[in-house]
Formats: C-alpha cells, structure tokens, sequence
C-alpha cells in the first residue's frame, strides 16, 4: 500500500506543475504571471515547511535551555509545539522588557537568535550567504 505524501512533497508538485506545465499552456500574459507567482508561493510554502518540525524541536529545546526548563518535545503534536514556542517567546520579550536577563542568558539568547534566523533563511533560500561580513564593494 502506497502512503500518502506529506504536505512539502504535494507543495512542490503543485509548483513544478504550475510552472511547468500549466503557464507554458497560458497565452494571456497576466495571467500566465500569476500562474507563476502561484507556483512561488507552493515552493516557498513547501520549503518553509521541510523540516519544520525539526528546527521547532531544537528551538524549544535551546529556549528551554535558555529558561532553565525541560521541555518535552519527542510526543508534542505541531499544533502543540508551536503553542509552547509562542509562551516561551512570550516569556522571553517579557525578560527583556523588564529587565529581568542576565547577562550570559543574554548573550545565550543572541547566539539562539543567529541560529535559528539561519535555520530558518536557509530554508527558504539555500543559497543566501549568511557570513557575518559584508563585501565592499570599489
């Protein structure tokens, strides 16, 4: 028995299908654009979602080490991760407002925030240079 696909494996059919087959069969400009902005916005969705469980485990996992708490993660379900990453965010800004971090949590926090932005660009764009300098350019 054959199982089904996950949710970013049928995104990106639906964005190979539509760029691939569909707008090429389109003659009117306007709408053979939109037809591509549509298979854009499945890919970005699909990528975005490939391996999102994951870097939500190991962001609930280094928010848990940065607040002092175990966190369960192995049997949450995604609706359910994403709840406790909005409270521990939510405890977080209410750190910093306050005052009430410090300065190694800080500092924890900083390098917390680098990972996963990275984590987090690199699922959308791969090839995005995320070195920590700028190229000067003459």
């Amino acid at each position: 028995m054959q199982q089904r696909p996950d949710q970013p494996t049928i995104l990106m059919g639906l964005a190979l299908f539509l760029s691939q087959d569909v707008r090429p069969a389109i003659e009117d400009k306007g709408l053979s654009f939109r037809v591509l902005i549509a298979s854009a916005v499945a890919m970005s969705m699909a990528l975005e979602q490939s391996g999102m469980d994951q870097r939500e485990i190991d962001e609930m996992q280094s928010l848990g080490r940065l607040l002092d708490g175990l966190v369960p993660t192995a049997d949450l379900t995604p609706k359910c991760r994403r709840e406790t990453l909005g409270h521990m965010n939510e405890e977080i800004a209410r750190m910093l407002k306050e005052d009430d971090i410090a300065p190694q949590q800080l500092d924890d926090l900083r390098g917390l925030l680098k990972v996963t932005l990275a984590s987090q660009i690199a699922a959308m764009n791969p090839r995005f240079d995320l070195s920590d300098t700028l190229e000067k350019t003459a």
